[in-house]
């Protein structure tokens, strides 16, 4: 799995304390700040983590410290790294063999890209120029099911998704092979009259699948969308399709192979034809089937108001009475065919509303690994809800919704007055704000489990801090709860994915000046 991964120049740091097994602390945190931290995974597995720091250095270049840990939290590698004072670590892949880490410079606008092997040589590097953070961030989130625009492949590679700057806004692909031969890319047409974006929305080694958005406006309004299948081995392009027919316009928000039958089950939202989607809000649920020449089939439309009102008291806005809307987090499959999607609620509050716990981003974000997301704009006030899980019958009827309750926390985004539903959930979702955690399915492809944070702010002034796992076994659902922490002196924390049986918790302690990463055992 992660053998001994980076073994990168070793340089100790003074403050920088591990207790062996499974916890590691950071002291004297006013002389560094974590500009970027993940989990590193390989076959939806948690092989370890990385850690990026910034230490303290009044003129010239920034010094920073680039820490990796295996899966229990030994630390198996660090590399000092001199760079401009503007530096992120924003996101990590991991291949089995190679990880490339994709650094962006806020002050230049600019990515970096650097491959690195497990004797910490460095393979390549490669620059990429960020265009926008304005109103194509409304296009942006429509074409991409997560923030993440870094992929590891399962041919030892590595797939990027940038943007391409023109007459119109444009993307680009890059398939990046690590074993030696040559790579390919995928450039949109700059002679097209409309404004294109693409996202990831499934791969194997076989094809690539992505979301394209299309619009004649850089805001994303009017969206068009077709999926673009790509030879994994040639980029070259397999079809591309659109998702709408005569009545409705199909964004999708998830995309997965079925490996036995080649099809790809879709799930989505729709809305109606050639709708402004920054001002109209979904109409139901869309769920369908493509082979791999692009056919698609079994479509079917789910909506709030006549199908899921049967379940739950809902609108045709698709809110819940008084839980506003729903981020899906991730949509699976079990060995019987029932599809599950997991998510969770969210709505926007009038400032100075009583809720019971209030999350501020800049300290999660610039704390514990968030990284560079803009402060510009002004504050909204956000509600996190409940999680909630939708059952469809391989048939994609739908059987039952199940709502988890846990107490509602409030946060307050930047820019949130000039974002819509869809940009602000993927805002609290960048910032790691929502409750969910991770979705892992069982060997035998019919159990899983859900893992989610909970705040119980009644039991304590202060608040606890609880995490949860909602295990569906047999087709029941169990739920396991585990005190995480209920220190006073915790200033914030975040959970992350971790081995099996565990999750990694960062915990940021202002009073004492120190972060600490720590394995947590939950379950039997």
């Amino acid at each position: 799995m992660f053998k001994k991964l980076f073994l990168l120049s070793v340089l100790s740091l003074l403050f920088s304390t591990l207790i062996p097994a499974q916890k590691v602390i950071l002291e004297g945190v006013e002389k560094a700040w974590l500009r970027g931290s993940g989990s590193i995974t390989q076959n939806n597995e948690v092989a370890g983590y990385y850690f990026f720091y910034a230490l303290k250095k009044k003129k010239g270049k920034r010094p920073y410290i680039l820490e990796f840990y295996d899966k229990d939290l030994n630390k198996t590698a660090t590399r000092e790294i001199e760079g401009r004072r503007s530096l992120y670590l924003e996101q990590g892949a991991y291949d089995g063999e190679n990880i490339m880490l994709q650094f962006y410079d806020r002050g230049l606008d600019e990515y970096t890209y650097a491959v690195y092997n497990q004797e910490a040589e460095l393979l390549n590097t490669v620059n990429r120029p960020v265009f926008g953070y304005g109103n194509i961030e409304n296009m942006a989130v429509e074409v991409s099911e997560t923030p993440n625009t870094l992929f590891a492949t399962p041919r030892s590679g590595f797939l990027t998704y940038t943007r391409e700057s023109g007459r119109k806004i444009g993307y680009k692909i890059e398939y990046f092979n690590t074993d030696g031969s040559e790579g390919w890319e995928y450039v949109s047409d700059s002679k097209s009259k409309y404004n294109q974006l693409t996202g990831l929305l499934t791969l194997n080694d076989r094809v690539v699948v992505n979301l394209v958005g299309k619009s004649t406006r850089p805001n994303g309004r009017k969206m068009r969308y077709s999926l673009l299948g790509l030879d994994a081995r040639t980029g070259e392009q397999r079809f591309e399709v659109a998702i709408q027919n005569e009545q409705y316009t199909v964004t999708l928000i998830n995309g997965e192979i079925d490996e036995e039958s080649g099809e790809m089950l879709l799930f989505g939202e729709y809305y109606p034809l050639n709708a402004n989607q920054l001002k109209v809000p979904s109409l139901g649920m869309f769920t369908a089937r493509i082979d791999a020449r692009g056919q698609m089939s079994r479509e079917k439309y789910i909506s709030w108001a006549g199908d899921v009102s049967k379940f739950l008291p809902v609108n045709k806005r698709g809110q819940q009475v008084g839980k506003g809307f729903t981020w899906f987090h991730k949509v699976i499959q079990t060995e019987d065919g029932r599809v599950f999607a997991i998510g969770e609620q969210f709505r926007n509050v009038v400032d100075g509303a009583a809720v019971a716990g209030e999350v501020f981003v800049g300290v999660v974000a610039a704390l514990l690994g968030g990284g560079y997301y803009g402060t510009g704009g002004n504050l909204m006030k956000m509600v996190v809800d409940d999680l909630v899980i939708y059952e469809f019958s391989p048939e994609f009827e739908l059987i039952d919704v199940k709502v988890i309750e846990k107490d509602k926390v409030s946060l307050k985004l930047p820019g949130g007055d000039r974002y819509t539903t869809r940009v602000l959930g993927r805002q609290i979702e960048a910032y790691g704000l929502f409750g969910y955690a991770f979705t892992k399915v069982g060997e035998n492809g019919k159990d899983f489990s859900v893992g989610y944070t909970d705040y119980a702010f009644e039991e304590s002034r202060t608040g606890k801090t609880f995490f949860n796992t909602l295990s569906y076994q047999d087709g029941e659902y169990v739920e396991n709860k585990v005190e995480i922490s209920s220190a006073r002196e915790v200033t914030a924390s975040r959970v992350y994915p971790a081995k099996e049986g565990y999750i990694m918790i960062a915990e940021y302690f202002k009073k004492d000046k120190k972060i600490v990463n720590r394995l947590e055992k939950i379950g039997e």
